[in-house]
């Protein structure tokens, strides 16, 4: 089966009507889509972890207001509608 490939301009193209893929030579771009497929299928087989599976519950899970190195930008993130509501109070 042929795959069919699709890119949009979504700075011009919000709807995604206008598929640019055939316009253009897109076979660098079809190879780190398809690398990239590969790769993500390695990290969820385990295979890029030193103990070749995943473990559940390794690393343990922490949420990003948690991490340290993230509240450096908690100032400035604090009025962008896409975090306020985890900034309030941190």
């Amino acid at each position: 089966k042929k795959q069919r490939y699709e890119v949009y301009d979504l700075s011009t193209d919000g709807q995604e009507t206008d598929n640019i893929y055939s316009r253009k030579d897109n076979a660098v771009l079809r190879d780190m889509m398809l690398e990239f497929q590969a790769s993500l299928a390695r990290s969820i087989a385990g295979q890029d972890y030193p103990e070749s599976e995943v473990r559940k519950g390794e690393p343990e899970p922490r949420f990003w207001t948690d991490v340290d190195a993230y509240r450096v930008y908690f100032d400035d993130w604090r009025d962008r509608p896409e975090y306020s509501s985890r900034l309030k109070g941190k």
